[in-house]
């Protein structure tokens, strides 16, 4: 590589790591904006817990959550929207946390994989996302698991690649939402196929108070 190429990839790898960090102290400050409003609003109004929806697991080093995509080959249009939905839907639309394709089925990873089970109601799960981790809440590992024998091959590629990043934002510890407009809608008719910006917030909410 020359070192003008080089010398472009720092650069650009130096901005991502300040946008990411910049992102952070943002919503660290906006997190603190909100507690302080909410201790403020105490002294005349009942104060109300809000859900956190997110479970207690996460992962010990959220900028770098190793995928493994276990897809089969015979479904290779589904493989490749696994790597799309990992390395865009989740990565691209969030400052949180990053997901990293990797080929070793050792350590702790998400395993991607296609199971045909006509017989299931479901489409997808994330399974251990709700259970899975040691006594540091740290995650042992999660199974995302597509299921091809309910119609999701014929998915057109925005649904499917929605349904995919949703189990893996599940597979980095957040729960279900009740609207269409969340990602983490539990059907399929959801309209959002990223995080949404309080799904980020979410994500971001979820790992600074863990680590």
């Amino acid at each position: 590589m020359s070192t003008g190429l080089k010398s472009t990839k720092n650069y650009e790898g130096g901005l991502l790591m300040f946008k990411k960090q910049s992102y952070r102290f943002f919503i660290a400050v906006l997190l603190l904006a909100t507690i302080s409003f909410g201790i403020g609003n105490a002294f005349g109004n009942e104060v109300k817990a809000t859900p956190v929806f997110a479970w207690d697991g996460h992962w010990s080093n959220e900028d770098y959550i190793q995928y493994v995509n276990n897809v089969s080959y015979s479904y290779s249009r589904l493989q490749g929207l696994v790597n799309n939905a990992a390395l865009d839907n989740v990565n691209n639309h969030q400052y949180t946390v990053s997901y990293v394709k990797s080929g070793s089925l050792s350590g702790r990873h998400v395993l991607v994989e296609d199971v045909n089970l006509s017989s299931a109601r479901w489409t997808g799960k994330a399974e251990g996302a709700s259970y899975n981790w040691d006594a540091n809440d740290h995650y042992y590992g999660v199974n995302v698991k597509l299921n091809v024998g309910n119609g999701i091959l014929n998915y057109d590629y925005p649904k499917l690649k929605g349904l995919i990043a949703h189990e893996l934002v599940h597979a980095i510890g957040l729960q279900h939402r009740d609207s269409s407009s969340y990602l983490m809608y539990p059907y399929d008719s959801r309209d959002q196929y990223t995080p949404n910006e309080t799904e980020d917030a979410t994500i971001m909410n979820h790992y600074y108070h863990q680590n």
